[in-house]
This record gives C-alpha cells, structure tokens and sequence, in this order.
C-alpha cells in the first residue's frame, strides 16, 4: 500500500524528527524553532499560529517556542525574497514544481505530478509498474475524479 495523507512517514522520519532530535541533543535551554510554513499552502497550515510554545518539546530543563516568521507571505513575496537577496530557489521551482517535496508525493497536485514524470521519466515508470502490480493506486481517491493512476491523472504514458 501506498501512504495516505492521514498514514505517512515522512513528516515524522524525515523531516520533523530528525531537527528535533538534532535540537535536543544541543542541550539548549531555550530553543526558538524557525519553520517556512506558510498559511497559503493549505487549510491545515493556515490555522498555525505564527509564534506558539511547543508543550511536547518544552520541558522543565527546556522552553521551545516554534516560529513561522513568513506565514503571512504569499508565494510570490518568497521568491521576491529569494531574488532581493542574489539567491535562486531551488532548480525544483525553475522546472516548474509547486512544491519541494519527494518529486512523487501523496500530497501532490497534478501539474507537480506531471512536470515530475516529464523530469524523472524512470522512476515514474516504476511508480506505474507498482500501481499495476499492486493493484493499487499511489494518489487517494477524491469525491470528484474517483480512484485515478498515475497515468490518469498525468496523461503521461509510462
């Protein structure tokens, strides 16, 4: 089975984990945790709030505070920001990704799909191999479209 967005590993092996793990081990009595969520990209995001303790990391040897200092920002003051200090984004966004995540993300939306089959042509090809073995489909089923594989929803042929 695929992971869905309610089961996957990512956030916590992968991401979250390890800089908290890293935090941890530098015996820092006060950590300020500085993230680049934004409110923009999803429903889930904009209820954070921009500067909160951490109950889960705070403890009596340590006060965590996470920090989204550019929640408020549009996509678009991002890059501004990016180019008003002589740095480019990421080679992922110039290729026309939406996103920095694996390039066949669950989370993903169908232009990223799309520009990451046209960008990774083999390795797609063994995510639709997998589906057909399988029998089972990478992204979730949606209300609208129903079960989709990767092809349908691309119009990428492997």
């Amino acid at each position: 089975m695929f992971p869905s967005p309610k089961n996957r590993q990512c956030t916590s092996d992968l991401k979250r984990g390890p800089i908290e793990r890293t935090i941890r081990n530098a015996g820092s009595k006060l950590v300020v945790n500085c993230m680049g969520m934004r409110a923009q990209e999803s429903s889930g995001r904009s209820k954070l709030h921009t500067f909160k303790r951490n109950e889960r990391n705070s403890n009596s040897k340590r006060e965590w505070y996470d920090w989204l200092p550019i929640h408020d920002w549009l996509v678009e003051e991002v890059f501004s920001a990016i180019g008003f200090v002589g740095q480019r984004p990421h080679w992922a966004y110039e290729k026309g990704m939406s996103r920095l995540s694996c390039c066949f993300c669950i989370m993903s939306n169908k232009q990223d799909l799309t520009t990451a089959a046209r960008l990774n042509p083999e390795l797609y090809k063994r995510y639709v191999e997998l589906e057909k073995t399988t029998g089972q489909v990478m992204m979730m089923p949606s209300k609208k479209a129903g079960r989709l594989t990767l092809e349908q929803i691309t119009g990428v042929i492997a």
